[in-house]
C-alpha cells in the first residue's frame, strides 16, 4: 500500500507563533492600549497570544496526519482451455 504524506510546512516554534500573534493583535487592539494603560494591556494580550496559539497548534497536529491511499483489487480473468 503506498502512503501519501502531507507536504510538511516549515517548522516554527511555539515562541515565534506566539510573537507573531502577539504583534497582530496588538497592532489590531491600539485604541485599548491607551484605555488599559501599557503594562495591563502587554499582560492580557500574552495570556491571549499564549491561548490562541495553543489552539493553532492543536489543529495543526489534527489537519498533518498520514493519509494511506488503498489500492483496488482487479480480478483477473482467466481464458480457459
Amino acid at each position: 500500500m503506498p502512503i501519501k504524506k502531507t507536504p510538511a510546512p516549515k517548522k516554527i516554534t511555539k515562541k515565534e507563533i506566539n510573537k507573531e500573534i502577539s504583534e497582530k493583535l496588538a497592532n489590531a487592539l491600539t485604541a485599548y492600549k491607551v484605555k488599559l494603560g501599557e503594562k495591563k494591556f502587554n499582560n492580557i494580550l500574552k495570556k491571549t497570544s499564549k491561548i490562541f496559539a495553543e489552539g493553532l497548534i492543536k489543529a495543526g497536529k489534527k489537519t498533518n496526519k498520514v493519509v494511506v491511499v488503498k489500492k483496488k483489487v482487479t480480478k483477473k480473468k482467466v481464458k480457459s482451455a
